[in-house]
């Protein structure tokens, strides 16, 4: 989830967690914690401390464990694979009430309370925790979900744009397969042709896409164009093949493909382009 998530993680987002969830959990957590544990214990006094310590405690204990179940639960009923939100929602189910349970043990065995008073003494801080972790997720939730929904718009764009090369790639073959153009540029006074087309839409500003003039013999796995790793969308790479398939392939993939010795001296080139 987090390689899925990682792109989309905004500075907004790490301050929000450090800014206001943390001084929340533990400063608000430990003073609920104190309040509740001074009204339901036989102590008399108890220092902010020991209630930001118990918060600490009960919470990254059951914050270990409903991660672990959250593995678990995404592992056994993933997200749909054209779903935009990389979270599992049965994850989640299976994760909240594991963390209280969790986080309500830590505190029973620190208290030396009964059943009944330590599950009084921690329903409210508990529930104010999951309340406030449930906020600021949702928000940070919300970000990432427009972010890749964004980055999928692109990626269709990009598909886009490659067919619109296979049609004209195609116009080519049929007039001279052994003279293709010797760059995309050229391929704008092939046919009515909008020049912003060579942009990539996950970076207009940026290069465009990767191209090496081969003749067009319709070879399968020869790649003829490609985007930039700099621009690819969500980790994967949008490739036009010699025979005008249009294929996406995870970086590592991609890779594999460029070693194959049809793809030489393309694999060359774009390694000079890319500074590798």
């Amino acid at each position: 989830m987090l390689g899925a998530m990682s792109e989309h993680i905004s500075w907004w987002m790490v301050v929000l967690i450090l800014v206001v969830f943390f001084p929340g959990w533990l400063w608000g957590g430990g003073y609920l914690f104190r309040k509740s544990l001074l009204k339901h214990s036989q102590k008399r006094r108890i220092t902010l401390g020991r209630g930001i310590l118990v918060s600490f405690l009960s919470g990254l204990t059951g914050a270990i464990a409903g991660g672990v179940i959250y593995l678990v639960g995404e592992t056994a009923w993933p997200p749909p694979p054209e779903s935009t939100n990389p979270v599992s929602v049965w994850g989640i189910i299976l994760a909240v009430p594991t963390f209280a349970i969790i986080a309500y043990l830590v505190v029973f065995s620190m208290s030396r309370m009964s059943v009944g008073k330590t599950l009084k003494a921690c329903a409210w801080p508990l529930v104010s925790t999951i309340i406030l972790s449930g906020i600021i997720g949702t928000v940070c939730g919300l970000a990432v979900d427009s972010s890749i929904k964004k980055k999928m718009q692109e990626n269709r764009l990009i598909r886009h744009t490659m067919e619109n090369f296979v049609e004209i790639f195609e116009a080519i073959r049929r007039k001279d397969p052994t003279d293709p153009p010797a760059t995309l540029e050229g391929l704008v006074g092939v046919k009515d042709f909008d020049p912003k087309v060579l942009q990539n839409p996950a970076n207009p500003s940026g290069r465009g896409y990767f191209y090496v003039s081969t003749p067009l013999d319709r070879r399968e796995k020869k790649i003829l164009v490609c985007d930039f790793r700099e621009d690819s969308v969500r980790d994967l790479r949008i490739v036009l093949f010699n025979n005008g398939r249009v294929e996406d392939f995870g970086e590592r993939a991609f890779q594999d493909l460029l070693r194959n010795p049809e793809n030489k001296e393309f694999r060359e080139l774009l390694r000079k382009a890319e500074g590798k």
